[in-house]
């Protein structure tokens, strides 16, 4: 037996003490620095005091810290979790068809786009992709590498073979690609939030190879952020410097800037709906709804005065605050976190070979760290995204193990 926290709770409380210990720091720095320049001010604190920003955006961090560990008592997660650590499914060798489709569909997304469109701006947010095209069905085929990735962690415990360690690093350079040229960081969180679970479930978590893992998805964010088109560094300090000061300045889980700018702009508009249900009520209510992906626009525009096609999303937290109200705002993200917790403890708990289901469940926490950043309505559209194809994946490698299990005995009994 494996007892640990929940990694929920501690990826949550993680992002409080970066808002705290990081944050904080360097926002205050940039309210004292005027010679840091307007963009590092609006950033911050856009056209609001810098007094206020600070004050009711630590106040509504804090209270989220309180709500986090409300429901973490509620929901029995303060308490180690014993997990059994019982074992996978077995993973077929048919994993490399479907991992050399998800791959090759890496390289063709990063492609498509040009070479020279590549090396002109490397992590571009490529917003003239747009929503549809063949890039974005091969970009999405592509950032389902992290599942692709896991199954090869599952198969490597099994087997110990080298091939299989050797496309387990394949995907994982498949999912980093594209997460580097497309600006996709989120999915790396999720990767990483997703081999901690499988870690746990194998019975074979070790404090350094999560800490390694932790280090690879961390360089690979700070590259995102030092690539920036039209961007050039005298030395390697000054660009591992421009990659932390873009990390302190992103607005990743409960950043507190952003909670307290939006929230002091919305206090003087009109109640804009519920944002955080929108995706449910947009196609019978059409334009009288605020769509998921209407609010991050609206909030780039309004709020720090630039546009973009994806704007700045909210995050669960400011997305159900201003659905909702404070009270009943706080009470819904409080809900959805307990039943995170609840899912998490089911998972945990099993006692038999985890199978197709449990796989399931831990891609479903797994975009826990997309609720947290973007939406509720994001988060669905991309659960239904994966669930396809998992349920694809899991149709294929399931009809290939059941055939394995039903022939073999057979030609063992003719052999007899």
């Amino acid at each position: 037996m494996t007892r640990t926290f929940s990694p929920l709770l501690l990826l949550m409380l993680g992002a409080f003490v970066f808002e705290y210990l990081v944050r904080l720091p360097y926002v205050l720095h940039v309210s004292r620095s005027p010679e840091m320049g307007n963009s590092a001010w609006i950033n911050a604190f856009s056209s609001f005091p810098a007094a206020e920003i600070i004050f009711y955006g630590l106040t509504l961090t804090t209270l989220t810290l309180l709500v986090v560990l409300g429901s973490t008592l509620i929901a029995g997660a303060a308490q180690p979790y014993e997990v059994s650590g019982s074992g996978c499914i077995p993973i077929p060798s048919l994993l490399h068809v479907v991992a050399a489709f998800t791959i090759a569909a890496a390289g063709l997304a990063i492609l498509s786009i040009g070479i020279n469109a590549l090396f002109d701006a490397f992590s571009s947010k490529r917003s003239e992709l747009g929503e549809r095209g063949l890039t974005w069905v091969l970009l999405k085929i592509a950032v389902f590498n992290h599942f692709i990735a896991c199954l090869y962690f599952i198969r490597m415990s099994q087997t110990r073979s080298m091939v299989d360690r050797i496309m387990f690093v394949a995907t994982i350079i498949a999912l980093i690609l594209p997460a580097l040229v497309f600006s996709q960081r989120s999915i790396l969180i999720v990767f990483f939030l997703e081999i901690v679970y499988l870690q746990l479930l194998l019975g074979s978590f070790r404090v350094r190879r999560v800490a390694q893992i932790g280090l690879v998805v961390f360089a690979t964010l700070l590259l995102v952020s030092i690539l920036r088109p039209s961007v050039t560094f005298s030395s390697n300090f000054e660009a591992i410097a421009f990659g932390l000061e873009k990390i302190a300045q992103s607005r990743y889980f409960f950043d507190f800037t952003k909670l307290g700018n939006v929230y002091l702009w919305a206090s003087d508009q009109n109640w804009l709906g519920p944002i955080s249900v929108g995706f449910i009520l947009e196609p019978f209510f059409g334009d009288d709804v605020l769509f998921y992906k209407e609010i991050g626009p609206l909030i780039a525009e309004r709020v720090y005065f630039f546009r973009a096609v994806n704007g700045i999303t909210p995050g669960v937290v400011l997305e159900s605050l201003l659905s909702f109200g404070l009270v009943f705002g706080f009470m819904f993200f409080g809900g959805i976190v307990y039943v995170a917790y609840r899912l998490e403890r089911r998972i945990f708990t099993g006692r038999e070979k985890a199978g197709w289901a449990a796989l399931y469940w831990i891609i479903v926490l797994g975009k826990f760290p997309l609720l947290l950043n973007s939406s509720l309505g994001a988060f669905a559209f991309q659960l239904v995204l994966d669930s396809s194809m998992f349920m694809g994946v899991m149709m294929l490698l399931s009809v290939r193990t059941s055939h394995r299990r039903n022939v073999r005995p057979t030609l063992n009994t003719r052999m007899s």
